[in-house]
């Protein structure tokens, strides 16, 4: 059987593999030091976006008190439902008195009198 020397083709291969993991290593640390330096676009996003959050906030805490002010107001305005739908039932029977009260009288008027 004929021996065939693979050590130098291993060599090789391992000196292309550590070629490549050098150069992946480097590529690594550049963007590892480029991307935790931040660029002064990202802080300008970051400003913009912190500045409509405050926005947002503000415009919540004006929409609770409002929420506040007309749950409040709800509640009055159901009171004065409940109190008006009282009256109603309570008026409801005097009217119907009423109208039994002028239909008498018109069957007990003589025709030709208005």
């Amino acid at each position: 059987m004929i021996r065939i020397n693979l050590l130098p083709w291993a060599r090789r291969a391992d000196k292309a593999q550590r070629q490549h993991l050098g150069v992946l290593g480097a590529m690594v640390a550049v963007l590892g030091c480029s991307s935790s330096s931040g660029s002064p676009h990202d802080r300008g996003l970051t400003s913009a976006q912190s500045e409509r959050n405050d926005y947002l906030k503000k415009e919540n805490a004006r929409l609770d008190k409002k929420s506040r002010r007309s749950r409040s107001s709800g509640v009055k305005s159901l009171r004065l439902l409940c109190a008006q739908a009282d009256h109603r039932a309570a008026l409801q029977p005097i009217a119907a008195q009423a109208v039994y009260l002028l239909q008498e009288l018109v069957q007990q008027v003589p025709d030709g009198v208005y």
